[in-house]
């Protein structure tokens, strides 16, 4: 594997690498390299030579790492929760940050889990990433916005080795959504790049691995389907007290796609009727809606704040329904909300507006449409229990496509037999 590597890249961050060492063996264009740039390339032949003799090695291309991720942002828990799939390997990833031009950075942030932090289109950042890769037997890049980097689209496109792209979502439809034009078709492009060179593509459903199936045939890259269970364990319908005045939550962000004026007018006319949690790190945005919409804040019926995964679990297990008020596009009816899995783990009962997201309604969940919940016709707390415990038996089954998936990744990159 590593000698075909080193084959293929002769053409490509080979040369560079050896044009930097041509400068490095000059003392005078040595001063002109930073001596921490120096010291990281040094650093990663010492750590990653010996490592890949024993053991294996990936790259990991993503903007975020699992250790000093944020863990409200979904992104930064998917790539955590891959990480856990990988633990048997030596994890390096891959950053882009502007600052290291010329003084690239590799340390340890964990056992057995590494960075390279360098700036993109540098000689002797990508000699660095080179260098790495060269010590990699796969590569897996975390969605086609780690591809808007030169170097790091290069590395992916020219490895020989097994590569691996962990989809995440339709990002040139997410652009087109939002009205950027121009974003939707530069990601486009790069989506079908990365897509036409993957051996392996992960996907969060079905649904979404049929849409790139669909856009791009052929394909001859394998599918794997991997729902994403984060940190959350269910402790199962039974363990939510439903109430006789119905508590509500939503758990999420505001982007355009989320729906969030529908989700504040249902509030306007329904708060008399329900009490509301809501969950954002977008606080602000959410209380300006509600003060134009002369929602009152303080009456002890809405609840609006920040909150880590703990405290949104723990209202969760208080609540008997929650909002996912996504329209019917070609973004949600491929997505996988883990906030949708929380949901229904914890017996909340989801309010939707559109059906059409993911492998949900396919497999089975129940729910409440947006329009008998406006109309004040919540199901009884008897109808609660019984739909909950439906949709625990399809939380289960997601569970298990979530492990038989973690477990062909973690075949596929070389880690079990």
């Amino acid at each position: 594997m590593l000698s075909k590597f080193r084959r293929s890249s002769a053409q490509g961050l080979d040369f560079i690498r050896d044009r930097v060492q041509m400068l490095l063996a000059s003392s005078q264009d040595r001063k002109s390299l930073s001596d921490a740039g120096y010291d990281a390339l040094a650093s990663i032949r010492e750590v990653l030579a010996p490592v890949s003799r024993a053991s294996t090695v990936l790259s990991v291309l993503a903007p975020v790492d699992p250790v000093t991720g944020d863990e409200r942002d979904g992104y930064a828990q998917r790539v955590k929760a891959v990480d856990q799939m990988l633990d048997l390997a030596t994890r390096v990833y891959i950053r882009m940050r502007e600052e290291c031009r010329g003084a690239p950075v590799f340390r340890q942030l964990a056992e057995k889990v590494w960075v390279l932090e360098l700036a993109d289109n540098d000689p002797l950042g990508d000699s660095c990433l080179a260098t790495v890769l060269e010590s990699s037997s796969g590569v897996y890049l975390h969605s086609i916005f780690g591809a808007e980097s030169h170097s790091i689209r290069k590395a992916f496109l020219r490895y020989s080795g097994p590569a691996t792209l962990d989809v995440h979502g339709c990002v040139p439809e997410e652009y087109a959504m939002r009205g950027y034009p121009k974003r939707a078709t530069r990601f486009g492009e790069l989506e079908r790049e990365v897509v036409k060179r993957a051996d392996h593509i992960i996907c969060v459903t079905r649904t979404m691995a049929d849409h790139l199936k669909a856009k791009y045939a052929p394909i001859s890259a394998e599918f794997i389907v991997c729902p994403i269970f984060t940190h959350h364990k269910s402790s199962g319908p039974l363990a939510t007290r439903y109430n006789a005045e119905p508590r509500v939550v939503y758990a999420g962000g505001t982007q355009v796609w989320q729906q969030i004026p529908k989700m504040l007018d249902l509030i306007q006319e329904t708060h008399h009727l329900y009490r509301y949690s809501i969950l954002t790190p977008d606080v602000k945005v959410i209380e300006a809606g509600l003060r134009d919409r002369e929602v009152s804040l303080g009456a002890g019926r809405l609840d609006v704040r920040s909150a880590t995964n703990k405290e949104v679990l723990d209202t969760l297990h208080t609540s008997d329904f929650g909002l996912m008020l996504r329209e019917a596009s070609v973004v949600n009816r491929v997505s996988c909300p883990t906030k949708l899995i929380e949901y229904i783990g914890s017996g909340v009962i989801p309010i939707l507006d559109s059906p059409d997201v993911g492998d949900f309604v396919q497999m089975g969940m129940r729910y409440v449409t947006f329009e008998e919940f406006r109309a004040g016709r919540a199901p009884s707390i008897n109808d609660r229990h019984e739909m909950a415990q439906k949709n625990f038996v399809l939380f289960n089954q997601l569970r298990d496509v979530s492990h038989l998936g973690a477990e062909e990744i973690s075949r596929q990159m070389r880690l079990q037999p």
